[in-house]
């Protein structure tokens, strides 16, 4: 990893500069699973960067490093995790994000928006549609979501580094919320997604508004994430293994053969 505090520092100040943050949120998990936030939260741009070197030597240490933008706030981003190499690869071409490669083919993309800035629910909504649709872990929607920092290890991935890979290119467009394309144009078009063809959709709307069409449950989650991940190009093989993995963190019984059964009856409707 070259130039750590570079970085660091580029993603706080673009996301201060560019978006408009004003306070950020700061996570660490200690080895054993202990999160740890206490003096981390809230922090304006140079209380983060007046942070920066603890967290260092935290991480030196086995800590997992994590921040957002604050909790509670309107910002002009939203973030998917674990999208591939090609995924986010179409992402930095098409649209203002920064790119933050988390291990070997994963990243998590911060996306800035058009528009509005928007609340935590529609953040989770955006989130939740187009990880419906193959983009995003299903698992890993929350409108106010952690992502990892550049210039810190993953230590869940055996110390591998995290690394700023693309920032913003302010002569692109910001993504639309609510009718952006990368990957809705492997739909038909949204109203064909509420359909259950692609279940896991959130309709726009205010507080109160309900889940769009589909089945909340973690099968339906799953199922409408394997229809848009094989249809945006994702491989069978590589879709079992994603659900067996999930399944099987959450204790399900047989993962594996949940893993196929899904993936097979996904096949069927496309």
């Amino acid at each position: 990893m070259k130039n750590i505090a570079g970085s660091q520092v580029r993603i706080f100040s673009e996301m201060s500069s560019i978006a408009g943050i004003d306070h950020f949120d700061l996570g660490l998990m200690r080895p054993g699973g202990v999160f740890w936030q206490n003096g981390l939260g809230n922090l304006d741009l140079n209380g983060v960067l007046k942070r920066l070197p603890w967290l260092r030597s935290e991480n030196a240490r086995g800590s997992e490093i994590y921040f957002r933008p604050g909790r509670g706030g309107d910002w002009p981003v939203v973030v998917l995790d674990d999208l591939t190499t090609e995924q986010s690869s179409k992402l930095s071409r098409k649209y203002q994000c920064w790119i933050v490669k988390t291990s070997e083919d994963r990243h998590h993309a911060w996306i800035l928006t058009d528009g509005a800035p928007l609340k935590a629910f529609q953040r989770f909504g955006v989130q939740r549609r187009l990880a419906g649709i193959g983009w995003g872990d299903p698992a890993a929607v929350s409108g106010d979501r952690f992502g990892r920092i550049p210039g810190f290890k993953n230590w869940k991935r055996g110390g591998v580094w995290v690394n700023l890979v693309s920032f913003p290119d302010l002569v692109l467009p910001r993504f639309d919320p609510w009718t952006g394309d990368f990957g809705l144009e492997q739909c038909e078009n949204i109203d064909l997604a509420k359909k259950n063809i692609c279940p896991s959709v959130f309709t726009k709307g205010g507080p109160g508004d309900s889940l769009g069409g589909g089945d909340d449950s973690s099968s339906g989650k799953e199922f409408g994430w394997v229809c848009g991940f094989l249809r945006t190009g994702g491989t069978v093989e590589e879709a079992i293994r994603r659900v067996e993995s999930r399944a099987r963190a959450r204790g399900k019984r047989s993962p594996e053969q949940y893993a196929r059964r899904t993936v097979e009856n996904a096949k069927k409707v496309l």
